[in-house]
């Protein structure tokens, strides 16, 4: 697990050298690095998320949880879930999010993002986010996630795989 932190935590989008194609332009290539880091912020949220789900019943058979209870797993991830969630969208808050291809691959993140937010804003830029990348990229998936993201914040404290699950739902975000 501790491999996995460091990689995520040790990685940057100019850490390796690429072969850029004539004609990009810097702007572009900035807009793939915002991408690229929300994707990071994203591995660290669905870590978290998918921890949470794998040791939910283990820790309930083990040791009722309490509100003080830390999940046993936190030693091992050096972002917490929460300072993900808020570095991805505070990514998002500050780009203007527009009709470059590059903003397509969004989906995944914003996703996972909505799916850990808490905060009525921060559901509220997800959301009008996704929307915006519906509407310029005519992304079919995305009225799913939408309707996913709706049921989980309507629905309390469920996990988003169980809702997955429970409607019979396949959801590609690639």
């Amino acid at each position: 697990m501790t491999s996995r932190d460091t990689l995520l935590r040790n990685w940057t989008t100019t850490e390796t050298k690429h072969t850029i194609p004539k004609g990009m332009t810097a702007a572009t290539i900035s807009r793939l690095h915002m991408v690229a880091d929300c994707f990071r912020d994203a591995a660290y949220i669905y870590l978290h998320s998918i921890l949470a789900r794998i040791t939910q019943d283990i820790i309930i058979i083990i040791e009722p949880p309490s509100p003080s209870t830390r999940p046993p797993w936190n030693n091992l991830i050096s972002l917490p879930k929460a300072a993900a969630v808020q570095r991805l969208l505070q990514r998002i808050h500050t780009c203007s999010i527009d009709d470059n291809c590059e903003y397509s691959a969004l989906t995944f993140p914003l996703f996972i993002a909505g799916c850990e937010s808490e905060t009525q804003s921060d559901r509220s830029l997800v959301f009008q986010v996704l929307t915006t990348l519906e509407v310029n990229f005519g992304i079919r998936n995305v009225q799913r996630v939408k309707e996913l993201l709706g049921i989980l914040w309507r629905g309390g404290k469920s996990h988003w795989l169980d809702v997955l699950e429970e409607l019979q739902w396949d959801l590609i975000l690639a």
